[in-house]
């Protein structure tokens, strides 16, 4: 499954208005973009330090998440990426640009210095 920044700039934004005692246990965009690909990208932000939260596995198997909002990077990609359209847009070229292994690690330190 590929990355989708701009639904990464959608989840980040949701996640930065979550209250500490109100976590969420998914994000969704019903016909904007699949369940499982929100949760893949959920799941992306959480391992790469982004998000504050979990996965969850049920026995059936589903998988839910915790978050309980930004980790300080996800707050430094927010001001650093969204802060000017212009710098978002050169930091999804770069991405594109580069080879599909990539991590969000890579992309930040290259683009943003962080």
């Amino acid at each position: 499954m590929k990355r989708d920044f701009e639904l990464i700039k959608t989840i980040l934004k949701e996640a930065e208005s979550i209250s500490v005692d109100s976590p969420v246990s998914s994000f969704e965009y019903p016909g904007e973009y699949d369940q499982e690909v929100v949760d893949y990208h959920t799941e992306l932000l959480i391992t790469e330090g982004f998000l504050k939260g979990e996965a969850l596995f049920c026995v059936s198997g589903y998988q839910y998440f915790m978050v309980y909002g930004l980790c300080w990077k996800g707050h430094e990609f927010i001001e650093e990426a969204f802060r000017d359209e212009s710098i978002w847009e050169k930091g999804k070229a770069f991405a594109a640009s580069q080879s599909p292994a990539i991590s969000a690690a890579i992309l930040l330190e290259a683009q943003y210095g962080f």
